[in-house]
C-alpha cells in the first residue's frame, strides 16, 4: 500500500499544478475576476434563468478557484437545460479538479501523520 503511494503522490501532484497553472494563465487579475463575479452575482439575482450570466459566472469561478460555486452553478443550468454538452464538459472538469484537490490534502494530511508517528 506504501508502494501505492508513493508513486501515486507525484502523479496528483503533477496533474494538480498542471490545472492549476492551466487556470492561473487566464487574463486578468484576482481583484478584476472577483469584481466580475460580483457583477454577474447581481445580474443573476435580477435574472436567475439567464443562463449566459450563468455560464459566465461558473467560468470566472473557477478560474478563481471557488469550485463548488461553480459546479452549483453549472449543475442549475442543467436543471434549465439538460442538452449543453459545453457545460457538462465544465461541470465535470470542476468535479474532477475538486475531487484532485481533496485527495491531494487527504495524502498529505495521511503523508505528515506518517512522518509524525515514525520521529
Amino acid at each position: 500500500m506504501r508502494t501505492f503511494f508513493r508513486w501515486l503522490a507525484p502523479v496528483l501532484l503533477v496533474m494538480a499544478c498542471g490545472q492549476f497553472a492551466s487556470a492561473q494563465d487566464q487574463s486578468g487579475s484576482e481583484a478584476e475576476m472577483r469584481a466580475e463575479q460580483q457583477k454577474l452575482i447581481e445580474r443573476l439575482h435580477a435574472r436567475p434563468d439567464d443562463l449566459d450570466a450563468m455560464f459566465a459566472y461558473a467560468v470566472v469561478s473557477i478560474r478563481l478557484r471557488d469550485y463548488e460555486p461553480a459546479i452549483a452553478t453549472l449543475e442549475r443550468m442543467l436543471i434549465y437545460r439538460n442538452d449543453l454538452p459545453r457545460v457538462k464538459l465544465e461541470l465535470g472538469s470542476a468535479y474532477s479538479v475538486l475531487a484532485l484537490m481533496k485527495s491531494r490534502d487527504f495524502i498529505s494530511t495521511r503523508h505528515l501523520r506518517e512522518i509524525r508517528h515514525l520521529t
